[in-house]
C-alpha cells in the first residue's frame, strides 16, 4: 500500500513539474492562493504578443504592462479554468471579438490603460461568470459603432453583483469626457466619412 502511494504521489508530481514547465518564458508561474491552480506572473516583461502556450490549470493569469497591441481569435481557447485575466496598461487596440472564447469560468478581466477606441459589442458575450469589468482609460471614440458595447455596459452593470469601473469618450470633442454607463444613444451619431474596422 505504501508503494502504491508512493507511485500516486510520484505520478502526481510528475503531471505538476510538466505543467509548470509549460510556464511561457520570460513569465513566472507558481501556485495561486486564490482558486488552488497556478498563477502566471508576465508583468513587465517587454511582450508585444500574447505567449501562445500555458499550463493548462491556470487559474489566474496577469499580463500587465507589456506592449501587446493586439488580441487575436481564441488567444485564450485552453485556458478553460482561466478566472483572472490581467492586460493592463499595454497598448492594446484592438481585440478580436472572439479572443474570449472558452472562457467560461473567467470572472475578472481588466483592459484598462489601454488605447482601444472601439469594442465589439460581442467581445465579452459567453462568460457567463465575468463579474468585474475594468476597461477605463481607453480613447474610446464614441459615434454610433460604439453603441452596441456602450449597451453592453448599461446591462451589465444592471446586476448588482458586477462591477465595472468608469469608461470614458475622448473622442470627438464634442463627447469627450462622457461616461460610456451615462451616455444617451442620440450621443452616438456617425459622420458619414467615419469609417471602423470591424473584427
Amino acid at each position: 500500500m505504501k508503494k502504491f502511494c508512493c507511485l500516486i504521489m510520484g505520478f502526481l508530481a510528475t503531471i505538476y513539474s510538466i505543467e509548470i514547465e509549460n510556464c511561457p518564458d520570460p513569465c513566472r508561474c507558481s501556485s495561486s492562493n486564490l482558486c488552488q491552480e497556478i498563477w502566471v506572473s508576465c508583468y513587465y516583461k517587454g511582450l508585444t504578443t500574447i505567449p501562445n502556450k500555458y499550463p493548462a490549470n491556470t487559474c489566474e493569469l496577469y499580463l500587465t504592462g507589456n506592449d501587446i497591441s493586439r488580441i487575436e481569435k481564441e488567444s485564450f481557447s485552453n485556458l478553460t479554468k482561466l478566472q483572472r485575466l490581467g492586460l493592463t496598461d499595454n497598448k492594446i487596440s484592438s481585440i478580436d471579438n472572439r479572443a474570449f472564447i472558452g472562457l467560461t469560468k473567467l470572472e475578472y478581466i481588466s483592459l484598462a490603460d489601454n488605447d482601444l477606441a472601439f469594442i465589439d459589442q460581442k467581445t465579452f458575450y459567453g462568460l457567463r461568470n465575468l463579474r468585474f469589468l475594468f476597461v477605463d482609460l481607453n480613447p474610446f471614440h464614441c459615434d454610433c459603432l460604439l453603441e452596441g458595447f456602450v449597451q453592453y455596459i448599461k446591462e451589465f452593470q444592471l446586476n448588482s453583483t458586477n462591477s465595472i469601473d468608469t469608461p470614458k469618450c475622448a473622442t470627438p470633442i464634442k463627447q469627450t469626457g462622457m461616461g460610456l454607463k451615462d451616455i444617451s444613444p442620440t450621443d452616438l451619431s456617425c459622420e458619414k466619412s467615419t469609417s471602423h474596422t470591424r473584427l
